[in-house]
């Protein structure tokens, strides 16, 4: 009997061991209810309570964190500011949210859910795995504002090299990282992967990356605005080093750089490609107002629009240092640059595979620089209006008689700015070579050549 009771026992406690692994590995969900910063009164025991009782955003990070497995943390309307002031701990005790394990944050809405980081710390900070193992971070309808103080990622920090991040449906804003050797909007180092889907960057300021910068993994960004962000040294909009990028119908307008690269700084890019993007109304004390391109060869750049950026150097489009940038029905027009090139500066090699317009190519041409496409049109009045924002999205509309509406040729994504599905914000897409050819045959959206170029 003693043996029988032996073995029943054991049993039993390999059972409930059982049971207890199953409960580890289930997903839990933390409602929060609380808007204070208070943190969890027994972070692991599953319950998500402050010592007055509630639920706060802290505290369920806090018990998420202690929770091996996937987790779902919910926010209603109202904003979270982020009082305990702490930077440097890793459990998101003080500072900023520290995310550990894989998660879910959902707001009620990008205008309606705000987590403020009180310009003390940044607002999320996205760790590896404690055991190394894929970890995912998504994040939607929600807003992230106002971190500061730090150096790397005043808005989202981004570390290890399995680390996943998705953002659908946020705005990140207003951050002010550190001026001296600091990062914007976003800070993605060494990690797995980054994929921003109808996300708006703008106002951050950083010393690299006003609005992102990327270091190796890989970045895709779809349906994104990128405005209204500053650097101090290389890319405005957004730094991308190293690792693979891809960016799609997106819009990357009024940004500035104190040195290179206005709206985009390539380096070294290992893959991807930029298409349908409008790079409009940026700005770059040194060269690159809108691009500044170095060794990113791999990196294809498709039906995008590139005007109205300004330069105090040279290439107030686009500033080719080194390398060969290849295009294919892209419009390069009405930039500016004090200097020489004021859409297109080479010394690297500018390549089309066609249907291209170059409003001022003379400084690439004339040797082994330009290489012209079936269907190039260089050295024209590009006819293009203002940036400007339209239905949630900016363009850059062609003027009546542009000689680029039509001139996309065979295959071009023909997309109609406003009668194709968007993001609520962001930009649908930035062929006006291909698409915005609308605007000039549809009458009352005719606009005139006199004030636009």
């Amino acid at each position: 009997m003693r043996k029988l009771i032996r073995a029943l026992l054991a049993t039993s406690c390999g059972f409930f061991a059982c049971l207890a692994l199953a409960g580890a590995a289930r997903a839990d969900t933390y409602p929060v209810n609380d808007p204070s910063d208070l943190p969890d009164a027994a972070t692991g025991n599953g319950v998500c309570a402050t010592a007055a009782g509630t639920c706060t955003l802290r505290a369920a990070i806090q018990e998420a964190n202690a929770h091996a497995g996937p987790d779902t943390v919910t926010i209603p309307a109202g904003t979270y500011l982020l009082t305990r002031t702490g930077q440097f701990e890793a459990n998101a005790a003080t500072g900023d949210l520290d995310l550990r394990e894989t998660i879910t944050i959902a707001g009620a809405g990008r205008d309606l859910t705000f987590v403020d980081g009180n310009l003390t710390d940044r607002v999320f900070d996205v760790f590896a795995s404690p055991t190394n193992t894929p970890m995912t971070a998504t994040l939607t309808g929600l807003t992230m504002r106002r971190g500061g103080s730090v150096g790397t990622g005043c808005g989202m920090d981004v570390n290890g090299s399995q680390t996943r991040v998705f953002l659908s449906q946020v705005d990140i804003r207003n951050g002010a990282c550190l001026s001296s050797f600091g990062y914007g909007g976003i800070y993605f180092n060494n990690a797995f992967r980054l994929s921003l889907d109808d996300v708006i960057l703008d106002n951050n300021a950083g010393y690299y990356g006003g609005g992102v910068y990327q270091n190796n993994g890989s970045v895709f960004i779809s349906g994104t605005l990128i405005s209204n962000n500053t650097s101090q040294n290389g890319g405005g909009g957004g730094n991308f080093q190293y690792g693979f990028v891809s960016i799609n119908r997106s819009a990357i307008v009024n940004n500035r750089s104190s040195n290179v690269g206005g709206g985009v700084y390539l380096y070294y890019a290992t893959g991807g490609g930029i298409t349908g993007t409008t790079i409009a109304g940026n700005s770059s004390s040194s060269s690159g107002g809108g691009l500044y391109f170095y060794y990113a060869n791999p990196v294809g750049f498709s039906w995008n629009t590139i005007a109205r950026n300004t330069s105090a150097g040279s290439g107030g489009g686009v500033y080719n240092s080194y390398g060969t940038l290849t295009m294919r029905g892209t419009l390069i027009g009405a930039n500016t640059a004090a200097a020489s090139g004021p859409d297109a500066f080479c010394y690297g090699s500018l390549v089309s595979t066609g249907n291209s317009l170059i409003g001022n190519v003379t400084q690439c041409a004339g040797s082994y620089y330009y290489s012209a496409g079936t269907g190039d049109i260089v050295n024209v009045n590009p006819g293009v209006g203002a940036v400007l924002s339209q239905s949630g999205t900016w363009v850059v509309p062609l003027v009546h008689a542009s000689r680029a509406i039509d001139a996309g040729g065979a295959g071009c994504p023909a997309l109609d700015q406003r009668n194709q599905p968007r993001p609520a914000d962001g930009n649908a897409d930035g062929s006006a070579i291909c698409d915005i050819g609308a605007y000039e045959r549809q009458g009352p959206d005719e606009l005139s050549l006199a004030g636009n170029v």
